[in-house]
């Protein structure tokens, strides 16, 4: 009886028991939701936005500044002789270098009495004749620089009146004493020129 009773269980569990297997088998075969479709994908490393400067070889530079002259100014222009031919010159001195022994003159045409009339005539001065009987005609600034010869004698007059107390007599002094008078360029002095060189300085007296 209970043999009988035991496998009437079994047949009405068979089936149930049966369905249960073949469920779990269908189941496992089915992939999970959260894997299907899943793809495995590296890593990018995202790269650092570009810099606000530009790349490259060029390199910003500051504006150049004025070079910068390895030669020291003096008051002495470069030693030139322009067209001094042999002769006497009315000039103006504006620079002595008694080292090198160089003078720099304003070459001027100086006339005097009858002469001095003429020439204030001519440029239309506005006195005719000029005061003093005195005209200084000056057509040219171009300053030339001449070497003066170890020799040659230079004598002032108005210069010297601080030292003789006279504008009329005339004193003998050296190149480098010359050309520390105050307020040389105001004088008129008369140039001896032989073979491109200075042999005589003169003070012309203005009265």
């Amino acid at each position: 009886m209970s043999s009988s009773f035991a496998r009437l269980i079994l047949m009405l569990l068979a089936p149930a028991v049966l369905g249960l297997g073949v469920t779990a088998c269908t189941q496992s075969a089915i992939p999970s939701p959260q894997t299907q479709g899943f793809t495995t994908q590296t890593p990018i490393r995202e790269s650092a936005p570009p810099s606000s400067a530009p790349t490259g070889s060029a390199t910003a530079t500051a504006p150049a500044s004025s070079p910068t002259s390895s030669s020291t100014v003096t008051s002495t222009p470069r030693a030139t002789i322009l067209g001094m031919a042999d002769g006497r010159y009315a000039a103006r001195i504006t620079a002595v270098d008694s080292h090198r022994r160089l003078v720099t003159v304003d070459v001027v045409q100086l006339f005097l009495g009858k002469a001095a009339a003429t020439a204030a005539a001519q440029d239309h001065a506005e006195r005719v004749p000029p005061p003093n009987d005195l005209w200084i005609r000056n057509q040219s600034h171009l300053l030339r620089t001449l070497s003066v010869t170890s020799t040659a004698p230079i004598t002032v007059n108005d210069l010297g009146a601080v030292i003789t107390h006279s504008s009329v007599k005339n004193l003998q002094v050296t190149l480098a004493r010359l050309g520390q008078f105050p307020d040389l360029n105001g004088g008129i002095f008369w140039l001896t020129v032989r073979h491109g060189v200075v042999t005589q300085i003169a003070e012309q007296y203005l009265p």
